[in-house]
Order: C-alpha cells, then sequence, then structure tokens
C-alpha cells in the first residue's frame, strides 16, 4: 500500500463488525476519533501522517450506555483497541485518541491491552465532568431527542461552539457536520454512555490503580468547553503522563484548529517512543 492512498477495510473485533480506513506503510498508528465524530474527521491527519507510518482509523462501535457495567465498558476497550493492532499485524502500535477515543485508548492501555507502544491524547475523555451545556442537555431525555432534530443548523450550531476560532476549520470539516438523522441519533447514544440527566456518568471516567505501563503523550485545547483544560492536570496523574502540550488557540479540536503545530508534537513524541533503546 502506497503512502497517502486510503484503503477501505473492515475489522471484525470480538462482538463488533468495524469500518476502518488503512494508509501508508511503517510503524503502525491507531487513531480514534471524538464524541459524534467518526474516521472521517481523522482524513487530514491520515494523509499527513501515512507518508511515514501505517496509519489506521476505526469508526467506533458504542461501548456501552449509562446502564452498562463500569467493568463491561473498560473491558470493551481493550477489546476494541488490542483486536484492531492485531488485525492490523501486531505492534507496538502509537494510539492516538481524541475526546472519546482518548477514554478507549486510556482504558485500553491501564488494562494492558496488547500491541500499544505509546499513547498521544487529545483531551481525552474520563477526567472530569463533561462542562458542555449543549451536551448536558442532550443527556435528558425527550430534550436530546428534539434537539437532534434541528437537523444541520443544530450540528453547525454546536460544532463552531466547540472552536476556538471557527474560521480554522476547513470547508470540508464543516460538510461532516451535515449528517443525517441517523447519525445524529447515534450521537446521542455515545452522549448517553458518558452522561445521564446533565451529570457525567460514572462508566465516563478513567481510573487506574497505577499508570500504564506505555509512555503517554497529552494535547489540550486552552479554550476547549467540553473537556476543560484544568482536567489535564488529573490526567497527567493518572496516566503518569510526562508530555503535556496546551494549544493555546484552540478549543476541542486543537488537530484540526492547529494543524501544524499538532503534527510537530505527535512527531516529537513518536520519534521519542519509536526511538531505538
Amino acid at each position: 500500500m502506497t503512502a497517502g492512498t486510503q484503503s477501505p477495510r473492515r475489522f471484525d473485533v470480538g462482538q463488533w463488525s468495524v469500518d476502518a480506513v488503512v494508509a501508508g506503510t511503517g510503524r503502525p498508528m491507531l487513531l480514534l476519533h471524538g464524541l459524534g465524530m467518526s474516521l472521517e474527521w481523522w482524513r487530514p491527519a491520515i494523509a499527513e501522517l501515512s507518508q511515514e507510518n501505517l496509519v489506521c482509523a476505526v469508526d467506533l462501535p458504542a461501548v456501552g450506555d449509562a446502564s452498562t457495567s463500569i467493568p463491561a465498558i473498560r473491558q470493551a476497550c481493550k477489546d476494541l483497541v488490542s483486536g484492531v493492532i492485531d488485525a492490523l499485524g501486531g505492534g507496538p502500535a502509537l494510539v492516538v485518541g481524541h475526546s472519546l477515543g482518548g477514554f478507549v485508548a486510556a482504558n485500553a492501555s491501564i488494562l494492558g491491552a496488547r500491541g500499544i507502544g505509546g499513547l498521544f491524547l487529545v483531551a481525552p475523555g474520563g477526567f472530569g465532568q463533561i462542562k458542555h451545556p449543549l451536551l448536558r442537555l442532550l443527556s435528558f431525555p425527550v430534550i436530546g431527542e428534539l434537539m437532534i432534530r434541528t437537523g444541520n443548523l443544530g450540528s453547525r450550531i454546536f460544532l463552531r461552539s466547540v472552536l476556538y476560532d471557527p474560521r480554522s476549520l476547513p470547508p470540508e470539516m464543516w460538510r461532516l457536520a451535515e449528517a443525517p438523522l441517523s447519525e445524529r441519533r447515534s450521537f446521542l447514544r455515545q452522549v448517553r454512555m458518558g452522561m445521564r440527566f446533565g451529570k457525567t456518568t460514572a462508566g465516563y471516567r478513567v481510573e487506574a490503580e497505577r499508570p500504564p505501563t506505555v509512555p503517554v503523550g497529552l494535547v489540550w485545547g486552552r479554550h476547549d468547553p467540553v473537556h476543560p483544560p484544568a482536567d489535564m492536570e488529573r490526567a497527567r496523574t493518572v496516566l503518569g503522563a510526562r508530555e503535556t502540550t496546551l494549544f493555546e488557540r484552540s478549543g476541542h479540536l486543537p488537530q484540526l484548529e492547529e494543524p501544524r503545530l499538532f503534527y510537530s508534537t505527535l512527531r516529537s513524541f513518536m520519534n521519542k517512543v519509536w526511538a531505538p533503546a
């Protein structure tokens, strides 16, 4: 597979059949998207990073809801990540997770998922209360169902609300917000995995008796309204992260709002993880 050529794949991973895109050759990288998003939001990163790596982005399945037990949610995270890495041919893989994807990656690593060589987490969920008022409203029965019927206008309003500078997003990213009702319903289910009646659930919290044994890097947007940068300190402590970077001109999507800084920070971390012993 040549660098930059993005090939659609489907992996059977445990109880799921997972849609994926794979591109490039070299050391494996797994990209996990955020809440209400899809692998499509990683297209710019795939094009950039597949010049030097084997890059895989997957569509995350629902790993639980507000009624699912905490151990079951965490085990699902582990099974998903290790299963995809196995399907790619094994690790060690660098797992890059944004928001919900960061929650999945962190839990997988804490439980010792096979093949993880390092974590690079972008405003990961699970380290504090979700603060965004629209997400809190979505978690209420009936109100959430009404909100997702506002169509593309509601989706664009929400996307604008999580950005520091809406002008930083290219047009193709704005078009991704134009999702059909079926995808907005899936988004609502993901929200309610982590929130109920305006409160973050116990299942959407990352806990660890000891930090993961792999290197961990954290990046956060200074103006993140979903997972405020104050959560970064708890994430650093729980995960034993040695690399932390605050993006001064970003909200919840630093990988899209400040892409040059994001890729340089990621490559710097990557070089340390994969440096010869």
